[in-house]
């Protein structure tokens, strides 16, 4: 699990520390990108994963823990370039025992997509060599 976070994206801080890299796609069932994921950060065994989605609600999961959200936050650089409501942020933090991370797979993150829309798959955490939907 340690190995996850050290190879998730790059470039590789401390395993701690921020971890930003390239942005990861977020992506309906037809290919169409609905979201990024911007930011993962572990620091003192709380995950923090931020970014946008346009979704009635986006959802963190890792080893049965589990944290849910509304996109609700202010991103005016999504409104600007992608013509999308400004309302469409989100911030994600799960406390993680140290146990845990050497026990279970990658987190993920799971959506509820906007009534209408076509389903968004669930997005894993997965190592940056095995990542199929980056930026």
């Amino acid at each position: 699990m340690l190995n996850w976070i050290r190879t998730a994206v790059r470039p590789l801080p401390p395993i701690f520390g921020n971890m930003p890299g390239p942005k990861l796609a977020i992506c309906d069932s037809v290919g169409n990108s609905v979201g990024f994921v911007d930011a993962i950060d572990m620091r003192r065994s709380i995950l923090t994963v931020s970014g946008w989605v346009v979704a009635d609600r986006v959802q963190m999961v890792l080893g049965g823990l589990s944290v849910a959200t509304v996109p609700d936050q202010l991103r005016p650089d999504v409104a600007q370039e992608r013509g999308l409501d400004p309302l469409a942020g989100f911030t994600l933090s799960l406390k993680v025992p140290p146990t845990l991370l050497a026990q279970c797979d990658p987190p993920g993150l799971i959506f509820t997509p906007k009534t209408g829309a076509c389903d968004i798959p669930a997005l894993s955490f997965t190592p940056h060599s095995q990542r199929r939907s980056m930026v």
